[in-house]
């Protein structure tokens, strides 16, 4: 049986708990939401978010030590929320754009990052033009019936 101060730990810890999800969820909702992707990738988001805000932990941590800079745990889980939501809407607007896909293609990789074949074939302002069969049911040797 769990005993009531395990409990009451569990509940004083769940803010910890809590910065290592955050974070990555921060992100990774973001740039979900802002490279308008499908609801198919929102599987295992938790886990996702665990990894993201690991990841983004790390390289925070790293810079803060290069900087020699010292800040306190609940300024450093604010900071990540901050940092997370301006990453998903940088990457989400670079990852999408003719300039990451120009990028690519110097690159020798022949892939886009656009989800219709479409937006490859036409970009914008390309005229489109059709052209009707020469018989049609409203014409008759070439006459108007």
């Amino acid at each position: 049986m769990i005993s009531i101060n395990c409990i009451i730990d569990l509940i004083d810890n769940i803010p910890y708990i809590l910065s290592f999800v955050i974070p990555g969820y921060i992100f990774l909702s973001t740039y979900y939401w802002v490279s308008f992707v499908d609801h198919k990738n929102f599987n295992n988001l938790i886990i996702k978010s665990v990894a993201a805000s690991y990841i983004l932990g790390i390289v925070f941590d790293f810079i803060l030590k290069k900087a020699k800079i010292i800040i306190l745990p609940d300024q450093r889980i604010i900071l990540l929320t901050i940092i997370g939501l301006l990453l998903g809407v940088i990457l989400g607007e670079l990852c999408h754009s003719t300039a990451f896909n120009n990028l690519l293609l110097k690159l020798h990789i022949y892939r886009t990052t656009n989800d219709d074949f479409w937006m490859d074939i036409f970009k914008d302002n390309t005229p489109i033009i059709s052209s009707l069969p020469v018989s049609s049911p409203y014409e008759n040797d070439g006459h108007v019936l």
